[in-house]
């Protein structure tokens, strides 16, 4: 199987250079967490109350 892979080059384990998909952090706080967590499906709003 086929996986999506967009860095090459840069996540070195010490044995070889492994093909990785590298995301982009998003810092979730008070202010954005129902757009960032709730909205997107990752969690549920009941969960966390």
């Amino acid at each position: 199987q086929t996986v999506d892979v967009n860095d090459t080059k840069t996540y070195d384990n010490g044995v070889k250079v492994v093909p990785s998909y590298l995301l982009t952090p998003i810092s979730v706080d008070i202010t954005n967490y129902q757009k960032e967590l709730v909205d997107t499906g990752y969690i549920k709003a009941e969960d966390l109350k």
